[in-house]
C-alpha cells in the first residue's frame, strides 16, 4: 500500500504543470542569470577587476646599481673573488626590475593589471584624479640602499610607498596582495641564497599566479556554485508543495477515505517522507545533469555526490513529513504558506543567494546549520576535492534534520479519529 501512496503523490505533482516548472525549469534559468550577473564574486570565472598601476621612480635603478658596483670595486676589505660574486649577484636581484619584468609583465597579471611608468612631476596630478588605481612610489636611492642592506647589512631595508584609490578598493587590494606575495617570496629566495642553497631567480618566475584558494584547492565557478545554491533552495519548495497537496486531500475528504480503507496513518505519513526524498533526488539529478551539459560543471567524485544527495534527500523527507503532520494536525492551509514565506530566510543564511564566505563568522555558523546551508557546503567542498572528513559534520547535520523532524512528525501527526 505504501508504494501506491507514493505513486499517488508523484502522479499528482506530475499533473500539476506549474509546480513542475517551478521545481525543475526555474532553478536552471536562475543558475544562468545569477552565474552570469554575479560571476565577478567567484574566483573560478574570468577576472573582471581591472587595476591601473603607475610606477613613479624618484631615482634611476641603473645609476644606483652602478654606484653600488663602483663602491664594491674600490673596497679594500673585500677579496677579489668576493667582489666578482657580489657584482654578479647584484645585477640579478634588483627588486624593481624583477617586479616589473617578471611579475607584473606575466600574462596572468596583465589580464587584470595595466602598469605604466610615470615621472615624479606627474605624481601630483595622478593623486588628484581617479586615473590611477594604485600609485607605487620608489624613493630616490631605493636600489642602492637595498643592495647595501642585502649584501652588507648596512642601514635599514628601504620601503616602497603604495597609494591606493579608495574609490576602487577591490582592485587596490588585488594589487596589494600581489605585492605581499612578491615580498614574501623574494625574502624566501634571499634566505636561500644566504644559506647557499640552490635558487635561480632568473630561470623561474618569482611568482606564479593561479586560481586557487588559500589552501590550494580549486575554486569553483559561479555556475557551479549557483547550481548548488539554487538546488538547495528549491528543495524547500518540494516540502511546501507536498504539504499543500496533503491539505487538499484533507479538504476534499480523500484522506478520510484513505484512513477508512484501513491504511495506517503511519504509512500515509511515511509516503510523504519517501515522496519528498524521491522528488528531491530527481530534482538534484536533473539540475546537476543540466549544469554538467550546459555549463561544464565538474563533479569530481560520483560516490561522494551520491552520498551528499542521499543526505540532502533525507533532510527533505524529514521536513516534508513534519510540515505535512503540522498541516493535518491544525487543519490549516496557511501552514505550508507560512513555511514558503520563511524559505527566503533559510536560503539567505544558507548561502543560496550570496556566497556564505562573504558573511560575518556568526552568520556563517548559523547558515551551516540550516539544511540548505549544510547541503551547499558539502557539495561545494566535494567540488573542491576535499576529503569526506572535511565536510562530514554537514552530512551529520542533514541526517539529524531527518531523524529529529521525522520523530516530531510522528508526534504531531493526528491519530485515527482526530483528523
Amino acid at each position: 500500500m505504501l508504494f501506491h501512496l507514493i505513486k499517488k503523490d508523484i502522479l499528482v505533482l506530475i499533473r500539476n504543470r506549474s509546480m513542475l516548472v517551478q521545481l525543475l525549469l526555474m532553478p536552471t534559468v536562475l543558475i544562468c542569470i545569477l552565474g552570469f550577473a554575479l560571476s565577478g564574486m567567484m574566483g573560478g570565472d574570468q577576472a573582471v577587476l581591472k587595476a591601473k598601476v603607475y610606477m613613479v621612480n624618484h631615482g634611476l635603478e641603473k645609476k644606483e646599481l652602478q654606484q653600488f658596483i663602483n663602491e664594491v670595486d674600490t673596497s679594500t676589505v673585500l677579496p677579489p673573488e668576493a667582489k666578482v660574486q657580489i657584482k654578479e649577484a647584484a645585477t640579478t636581484v634588483l627588486p624593481i626590475s624583477m617586479l616589473q619584468d617578471q611579475v607584473l609583465a606575466s600574462k596572468e597579471v596583465k589580464k587584470s593589471i595595466h602598469v605604466k611608468n610615470a615621472l615624479p612631476s606627474e605624481l601630483k596630478e595622478l593623486k588628484k584624479g581617479d586615473k590611477a588605481t594604485v600609485i607605487v612610489e620608489i624613493p630616490e636611492g631605493f636600489t642602492y640602499d637595498f643592495l647595501q642592506h642585502m649584501f652588507f647589512q648596512k642601514g635599514e631595508a628601504p620601503t616602497l610607498k603604495v597609494l591606493s584609490n579608495e574609490a576602487d578598493p577591490l582592485s587596490s587590494n588585488m594589487f596589494k596582495g600581489i605585492l605581499d606575495s612578491f615580498q614574501e617570496q623574494y625574502a624566501f629566495s634571499n634566505l636561500l641564497q644566504q644559506e647557499k642553497l640552490p635558487v635561480n631567480l632568473n630561470d623561474q618566475p618569482l611568482i606564479k599566479i593561479s586560481k586557487e584558494t588559500v589552501d590550494q584547492t580549486p575554486i569553483i565557478s559561479s555556475a557551479a556554485y549557483y547550481t548548488v545554491g539554487m538546488g538547495m533552495m528549491f528543495i524547500y519548495f518540494i516540502v511546501s508543495n507536498l504539504a499543500a497537496f496533503a491539505y487538499q486531500e484533507k479538504d476534499l475528504h480523500m484522506y478520510s477515505r484513505i484512513v477508512l480503507s484501513n491504511v495506517s496513518p503511519w504509512s500515509y505519513l511515511s509516503s510523504y517522507f519517501i515522496s519528498g526524498m524521491l522528488l528531491a533526488f530527481i530534482q538534484i539529478c536533473i539540475l546537476f545533469g543540466t549544469s554538467v551539459l550546459l555549463y561544464d560543471v565538474q563533479i569530481p567524485s560520483l560516490p561522494l555526490f551520491a552520498l551528499i544527495t542521499f543526505c540532502v534527500c533525507l533532510g527533505v523527507g524529514g521536513f516534508t513529513a513534519f510540515i505535512t503532520a503540522i498541516t493535518l494536525k491544525f487543519k490549516n492551509e496557511n501552514v505550508p504558506n507560512f513555511f514558503s514565506a520563511i524559505i527566503n530566510f533559510f536560503c539567505f543564511f544558507g548561502g543560496s543567494f550570496v556566497p556564505i564566505s562573504t558573511f560575518p563568522e556568526w552568520m556563517q555558523n548559523v547558515g551551516s546549520y540550516t539544511l540548505n546551508g549544510a547541503g551547499l557546503m558539502a557539495f561545494t567542498n566535494m567540488m573542491q576535492e576535499y576529503d569526506i572528513s572535511y565536510f562530514s559534520s554537514h552530512l551529520w547535520t542533514m541526517v539529524a534534520y531527518s531523524v529529529i523532524l521525522l520523530i516530531l512528525a510522528f508526534v504531531f501527526f493526528p491519530r485515527r479519529g482526530e483528523a
